[in-house]
């Protein structure tokens, strides 16, 4: 006998259960085969457990997705906003560096055209 656990969670060597089956069937060889198949025929899943398995872990893994795809669109909202917030502010910003620009360049040439009428009066006697 393999060393494992039997269904009554005891090791298959301190099993009493299976130290009498291995008395049993010790003589015959074939008869030691078959005890070893019923064995793995008992521990195997069948089809069914195995596709009631699949079912839950797939609900899971939908419930995880669905969880994972609700939390982020509240987010993508937030960030669309503070998105066309910072466009807004950026905006404004240029507007007044245009606008700031050009009332330099007014100024500028204001004080280009005094200038020049300043030394035109001073060259004169």
């Amino acid at each position: 006998m393999p060393f494992g656990l039997c269904k009554n969670r005891c090791t298959v060597l301190d099993c009493p259960y299976h130290r009498q089956r291995e008395l049993s069937v010790s003589d015959d060889p074939m008869g030691r085969v078959l005890a070893i198949l019923a064995e793995i025929r008992a521990d195997m899943v069948t089809r069914a457990e195995l596709s009631a398995m699949r079912a839950a872990i797939m609900n899971r893994i939908d419930q995880l997705q669905d969880a994972l795809t609700a939390q982020p669109q509240g987010d993508i909202v937030t960030w669309s906003a503070a998105a066309r917030a910072e466009q807004i502010a950026k905006d404004a910003r240029d507007e007044l560096r245009s606008a700031r620009s050009e009332q330099i360049g007014a100024m500028f040439r204001q004080i280009q055209m005094i200038l020049g009428r300043l030394d035109a009066l001073e060259r004169k006697p």
